[in-house]
């Protein structure tokens, strides 16, 4: 199943509740990526990827790897680095923002 067709369903679902709100990250990256030249790395190597998790904890070190592989927003086309985890607070903080402003509208 495509991460779009996943997005749409759980989009779907969370639609039918009022007390809950849906972010569609996927889309915010793919945004974020037309705007910039970007590689297609992944690493499809199980040992690889488990290996860069764990040496590279260090927020510096993801980032430098991450440009050197010519990647955004992660570290390995999965795991965010700073600039991916700094996209997603934006986004959450904007969300969050409004929600908070719809509760103080509605009381």
């Amino acid at each position: 199943m495509e991460l779009k067709e996943l997005s749409s369903i759980i989009q779907s679902i969370s639609s039918k509740y009022t007390n809950v709100s849906f972010l569609n990250m996927q889309e915010v990256f793919e945004h974020h990526l037309d705007q910039v030249n970007s590689s297609n790395y992944i690493n499809i190597n199980v040992m690889r990827v488990m290996q860069d998790v764990l040496f590279y904890k260090n927020p510096l070190r993801i980032d430098r790897l991450s440009k050197k592989r010519g990647l955004h927003l992660t570290l390995d086309g999965v795991h965010l680095n700073s600039n991916g985890a700094e996209l997603v607070v934006e986004e959450y903080t904007a969300v969050i923002e409004q929600l908070q402003l719809q509760e103080v509208t509605v009381h």
